[in-house]
């Protein structure tokens, strides 16, 4: 006789893996990563591997974008102005502090992590997922993304510790441009061109689950350079690893509520509110791989923080999806 409640469990084990799949395959990835670090750290060592891979994902993820999506929101700039100063200012300086409590190399992870830009691939599903005003979102996620190349050189150069790395502003600055001015530009260049434009649109969920793809294999590489600095230290390093992810989540979670606070003190409407906080607080993990990888600082603190951000973002998004269905009724 069938058992109908282990049907039932297994339905629901195999609907999770179907909608959190990525979350699972990031998880798989890191774990690869550690424990085959001796085959794959000749790929891990490619700089050229790095950077084409960030330019793939960043063009893949750019191409499903609409320009005109971006002009209401730039007709109403206050929101996405907020949310590029929580990104851009607050989480740099509340992160800055905070990094001090831990050793050299994590603590410069997590200051990676504060100054990458803001996520192409998630920010604005989850302010849409929220309830919120996703044009705004899609405002600040290219305009700190624009803005990288400029942004993360000058605050790594103000609050790395030169013993850890030496950082060329103007290399750092060039490079950047590269990663994501232009795969951002040949995007939007491309949909000129209206069958471009229309298949980008309608492949648009393809694209992004190409685009994970191309993170999985990055959080891959940065997970095998990382191996051998932790081969033997396993025990040591759990605590430390513990107390690393309760300050990458209370990071995340200080920016959002801040956002959400000021965005309210200025009058904003709900919807923006959601868009600043999202938006505000959250960091894309390709690039922010890439400069941990290059800096040869820990990446845990930024798939820490990417992971964290899409768990607690998930229940946050939620709930106020809930509250703003009960004030509609």
């Amino acid at each position: 006789m069938r058992d109908p409640q282990g049907r039932k469990a297994m339905s629901s084990f195999f609907e999770f893996i179907r909608r959190q799949w990525f979350l699972v395959a990031l998880v798989l990835a890191v774990s690869v990563g550690l424990l085959a670090s001796r085959p794959l750290i000749t790929y891990a060592e490619a700089g050229w591997l790095r950077t084409l891979l960030v330019m793939v994902v960043m063009f893949i993820m750019s191409l499903p974008m609409k320009l005109q999506q971006f002009v209401q929101a730039v007709r109403r700039p206050q929101a996405a102005g907020l949310a590029i100063l929580m990104n851009y200012l607050a989480m740099p300086v509340i992160a800055w502090p905070l990094s001090w409590i831990y050793t050299a190399e994590t603590g410069d992870g997590i200051l990676v992590a504060a100054v990458t830009p803001c996520t192409l691939a998630s920010a604005a599903v989850w302010t849409r997922r929220a309830g919120g005003d996703d044009a705004t979102a899609l405002l600040v996620t290219v305009a700190t993304n624009a803005a990288c190349f400029a942004a993360a050189p000058f605050w790594l150069w103000l609050m790395l510790d030169q013993g850890v790395a030496t950082i060329d502003g103007w290399e750092m600055a060039a490079r950047l441009a590269l990663l994501v001015l232009v795969p951002l530009g040949l995007a939007q260049g491309l949909r000129v061109l209206r069958p471009i434009a229309s298949w980008g649109t309608q492949h648009k969920k393809q694209l992004g689950i190409f685009a994970q793809i191309g993170i999985l294999m990055m959080v891959t590489l940065g997970a095998a350079k990382l191996g051998p600095q932790l081969q033997g230290s396993l025990s040591s390093k759990i605590g430390e690893w513990i107390l690393m992810t309760m300050g990458v989540l209370g990071l995340h979670l200080v920016v959002l509520m801040l956002g959400w606070a000021f965005s309210g003190g200025l009058g904003l409407a709900r919807g923006q509110r959601i868009a600043v906080a999202i938006a505000g607080s959250q960091k894309t993990l390709m690039v922010g791989l890439l400069l941990a990888i290059d800096l040869g600082v820990s990446i845990l603190p930024m798939v820490t923080f990417h992971l964290g951000q899409l768990f607690v973002d998930t229940l946050i998004a939620d709930r106020w999806a809930r509250q703003g269905a009960s004030v509609e009724k």
